[in-house]
């Protein structure tokens, strides 16, 4: 089972792909790609879910999948924020992208 940033690298036949860091990074929220020691426990039930069905070649038929914010905003300490938690003059900045994100993958 997918249990992991890496192994889900793996089901998707992806791990041999690089993933690079921003140029811009909080130093308390390194980017490690594959390898990363963050745990993400709602990634790891949603990609559980889909393994224990698919194969990836199934999958790659039948799924996609995007983030509504497929961007990280960390406070200074490094803990996450979602858009919701923003201060307000960005929130209805980030969440206009936002919307406008999944509106032209919609329209796609």
């Amino acid at each position: 089972a997918v249990v992991s940033t890496q192994s889900t690298g793996e089901y998707l036949g992806l791990d041999d792909f690089e993933i690079l860091a921003p140029k811009d990074t909080h130093p308390k929220v390194p980017i490690t790609g594959w390898n990363t020691l963050r745990a993400d426990p709602e990634g790891e039930k949603f990609w559980r879910f889909f393994e224990s069905r698919y194969g990836i070649k199934e999958f790659n038929r039948k799924c996609y999948v995007t983030a509504y914010c497929p961007a990280l905003y960390v406070d200074e300490q490094g803990k996450e924020v979602t858009p919701p938690c923003l201060p307000h003059f960005l929130r209805n900045q980030v969440i206009s992208c936002c919307d406008l994100h999944i509106i032209d993958l919609v329209d796609i």
